[in-house]
């Protein structure tokens, strides 16, 4: 059993150390110092084992340390029932989740391909192993984080102590149930492919994680408790089942190989027949246009109903929330003096949440599955002229579509401003509303020029870039700083408006001089 471990750990350090020198290969500036020999140099592979063995190491605290803080401890902030009652609650329902979506097993990663496919390992093995491996890097990570975190929401240590357990009961028990009904039905789970059924049980528990505390109603400890017992009761026999299912190969070659040989090609054949299926095929679909803007229209004609959904969707979601905080300052005065005080200074606040609804990387996305991953081939389309014109047309259609959502919260904001008490300048809510409307189109700005120089798909979809990566961790990184920002209205919003402006022209500047040699299909 250890041997197995110890192969499976090295193949899947090999493949990560390999895709760690490819990221760093597509980086513009690095990827000159770095010759197509990197991947047969044994010293530098032994240093980037090392390093690789270092972040394995510290992702086992740091990933449950962001869960736990980034999920629970900072909205738990945000209610105004206990801090720990409030982790409490919100832990149970997101483990539940966490239960559906991530069992550890189920997933087809490529390590997974290569050790089971590839190399023909004993799947029962690689699988309880590896499914050993991940249940302890669970436990050491989530007692430590939920230790500490306890210490911050004045929670008995004890008591988040058994959380790791709990989890772990959860996962157990839930993936020993999938392995039994694939004994009955001979259905093979897939956790990246949740049925409706699953996905409808995730928003509701989602929605009673976050919208139950909002409303004072949280778990006790002693309904916890009681949870916690069932679970674990059920995790035992998860074991159990786990450790005496024998069909793990006929398993994870229907779940690994399906359709085809490559993992890959598996995606791509995903991708595409999503992509065919939200596709308008009405023939009657014209457009009056003509040029760039004629082949533009009918592009966003045929995806019509899925580029606006997300908009529509969203704003709607807004205008909820609008409706619900405008009840409250009508009703409750020391509620209307809050929101007002806050609306005055947390502007910086929405830049994150305009981020959050930004649909720009998925539009991306569709543009060149459904259109220049084929247009690509030709050289008319990587003219400067061409880039440039294709820019600012898709510019216009992206910028419209998320300004619905951003016109809907820019308008609330003024409206509650103006209800909650009003402020000392009327300039103040033209630059409210302006500001909202420039910080979107330049979320519409970023994704795009992001997509024109650095390209980051390869064929199906994958995306195979460094640069794309660390430019999108920068971005959510800066978006979340702003949440801490107190500015006033005026200050920030003016500063927001030029930065807007300004992003604008130097993207179709850097566009019409860069992009020729950037936009391109990825080999």
């Amino acid at each position: 059993m250890f041997r197995t471990f110890k192969i499976a750990f090295l193949l899947r350090n090999t493949y990560k150390v390999n895709g760690i020198i490819y990221s760093l290969k597509q980086i513009p500036i690095i990827k000159r110092f770095l010759p197509a020999t990197l991947y047969s140099n044994v010293g530098l592979k032994r240093f980037a084992a090392i390093l690789q063995g270092i972040r394995e190491f510290f992702s086992i605290f740091i990933g449950k340390f962001l869960y736990l803080g980034l999920m629970i401890v900072l909205p738990a902030a945000l209610y105004k029932v206990g801090k720990a009652d409030a982790f409490l609650h919100m832990f149970i329902f997101l483990t539940l989740i966490g239960g559906f979506m991530n069992t550890y097993m189920f997933n087809p990663t490529k390590d997974k391909y290569y050790a089971m496919i590839l190399m023909r390992m004993d799947a029962r093995k690689y699988t309880l192993t590896d499914y050993i491996y991940a249940m302890l890097k669970l436990f050491i990570g989530m007692s430590v984080a939920a230790s500490v975190f306890a210490l911050f929401v004045d929670m008995n240590v004890l008591l988040a102590l058994s959380f790791p357990l709990f989890a772990m009961g959860m996962k157990c028990f839930l993936s020993g149930m999938k392995l039994r009904k694939y004994e009955m039905t001979s259905k093979v789970p897939n956790e990246n492919n949740l049925s409706k059924a699953e996905w409808g049980t995730v928003f509701l528990l989602l929605a009673a994680a976050y919208g139950l505390p909002a409303l004072k109603i949280t778990v006790s400890i002693p309904v916890y408790v009681v949870i916690f017992l069932v679970f674990a009761t059920g995790g035992v026999w998860g074991i159990w089942r786990i450790q005496k299912f024998e069909s793990y190969t006929e398993l994870y070659k229907f779940l690994l190989v399906r359709s085809a040989i490559d993992p890959e090609k598996i995606v791509k054949d995903v991708v595409e027949e999503t992509n065919r299926n939200i596709i308008c095929r009405d023939e009657k679909i014209t457009s009056r246009k003509t040029g760039y803007e004629y082949f533009h229209d009918l592009f966003m004609k045929r995806h019509k109903k899925i580029l606006w959904k997300a908009a529509k969707r969203n704003a709607c979601i807004m205008a909820g929330i609008f409706a619900a905080v405008l009840i409250g300052v009508l009703v409750n005065e020391t509620f209307c003096e809050k929101t007002n005080e806050l609306l005055l200074t947390f502007l910086p606040y929405f830049v994150f949440i305009l981020y959050l609804i930004n649909p720009g990387g998925r539009v991306t996305k569709l543009m060149f599955v459904n259109c220049d991953h084929s247009m690509l081939t030709y050289t008319f389309f990587r003219q400067p002229k061409a880039i440039l014109k294709l820019f600012q047309i898709r510019l216009k259609s992206l910028a419209l579509m998320n300004l619905l959502p951003a016109g809907v919260i820019a308008a609330s904001l003024s409206v509650l401003l103006f209800v909650s008490g009003g402020t000392k300048s009327g300039w103040d809510y033209v630059i409210l509303i302006v500001s909202v409307l420039a910080i979107s189109v330049f979320f519409s700005v970023h994704y795009l020029i992001c997509y024109y120089l650095l390209q980051p798909y390869k064929e199906g979809a994958y995306m195979e870039s460094g640069t794309y990566t660390i430019v999108s961790c920068v971005t959510y990184f800066v978006c979340f700083y702003c949440m801490k920002l107190r500015v006033d209205i005026a200050l920030f919003g003016l500063l927001a408006i030029a930065f807007c402006l300004a992003y604008c022209i130097v993207a179709c500047v850097l566009v019409y001089k860069i992009a020729w040699k950037t936009f391109k299909i990825r080999n």
